[in-house]
């Protein structure tokens, strides 16, 4: 079971993150204004949402979309992400 403010599989995915329009994102509104430094976190939830991230950074992020920089540069650091949130298993 995922932590408050978590999305289940039902809403997540990157083709609703990609569409600022969605109303899926629009709902997000509430659920991330209610969230404090000190809400826990689920820590296998966000690992498992890393997977997404590739594909949104390529679709989105200014310096790889304009070429200033390739996709390899951002999978790196989202492969620290991961070692770091593995190894430190925040809770918050």
């Amino acid at each position: 079971m995922r932590a408050d403010g978590y999305l289940g599989p039902d809403r997540s995915g990157i083709d609703w993150l990609i569409d600022s329009d969605s109303p899926a994102m629009r709902a997000l509104g509430p659920d991330i204004a209610a969230r404090t430094p000190d809400s826990p976190v689920d820590v296998d939830a966000l690992i498992e949402d890393v997977a997404l991230l590739p594909r949104l950074i390529r679709k989105r992020h200014v310096f790889v979309v304009l070429g200033r920089t390739g996709p390899e540069a951002a999978d790196a650091v989202l492969d620290a992400w991961v070692a770091r949130l593995r190894a430190e298993r925040p809770t918050t």
